[in-house]
């Protein structure tokens, strides 16, 4: 068995325990897909720009602000520009990438990836911290973690594309929030957000950089020292507009 760098270790470690707290306070099953939602309201029609569709975990979710997250900041944002802009949030504490492609098989979120005027997402960081520990015990690799994580954000990809090839899609590469991992946590994080970029360069998908608002800039996380503060998730907000 490879042994990792001791750093590694505190990385794998403390990720995971932040996640089953995460767990613990989730309104919804950890990592489980989103069920479809209840078709009461029909969704804008394709191309009007009214919707603004989040997918992914719990970094879109809000996790770390009580006021919702980056989602909501940014639609606050986008609010004067798009008069009746509806936010639709289908992120889920947890998730990994497997689930947001079962998300995508729901009938009703296809719906809303179709009709959505702009779409933002956030994935890859619980199959990278998830993956982390059992290299410990021998079962896998975070090299094995990775490529299955590059096919599966392949995928999500070229499904958000094939239901709506033209409104703007925006996704967030990772951060590492563990200053004392940094020098061994940097090259996983180096790999997970390539494969990030590469898929989103043959989607025509917008990768969205994060770590340079979080490095060393610990006062920008929540209480848990893992999600972004209120501060944190606005600066991310900010960014995508940057982007846009």
């Amino acid at each position: 068995m490879r042994f990792l760098p001791r750093a590694l270790v505190a990385f794998s470690l403390a990720a995971a325990g932040v996640l089953v707290v995460g767990v613990a306070g989730a309104l919804r099953p950890a990592g489980g897909p989103v069920p479809p939602a209840p078709a009461a309201a029909s969704p804008p029609a394709p191309g009007s720009g009214r919707l603004l569709l989040a997918l992914g975990d719990s970094l879109t979710r809000g996790a770390g602000d009580p006021g919702g997250g980056y989602v909501p900041a940014l639609a606050a944002a986008l609010a004067p520009t798009r008069p009746g802009l509806r936010v639709e949030n289908l992120a889920v504490d947890g998730l990994e990438s497997e689930g947001l492609l079962e998300t995508l098989s729901h009938p009703h979120a296809r719906e809303l990836v179709a009709s959505a005027g702009m779409i933002v997402l956030s994935i890859g960081s619980n199959d990278l911290t998830h993956s982390l520990p059992r290299v410990l015990t021998g079962e896998s690799g975070v090299d094995a973690a990775r490529r299955a994580f590059a096919a599966n954000v392949e995928r999500i990809f070229a499904q958000i594309r094939a239901g709506n090839p033209s409104a703007p899609v925006f996704a967030l590469l990772l951060y590492n929030p563990y200053p004392d991992a940094r020098a061994a946590g940097s090259e996983a994080l180096i790999d997970w957000n390539a494969a990030i970029q590469r898929a989103a360069a043959r989607h025509g998908v917008r990768a969205v950089p994060t770590e340079d608002l979080f490095d060393g800039r610990r006062e920008r996380l929540s209480a848990d020292r893992f999600h972004p503060s209120a501060a944190g998730h606005a600066l991310i907000a900010r960014r995508i507009l940057e982007e846009l």
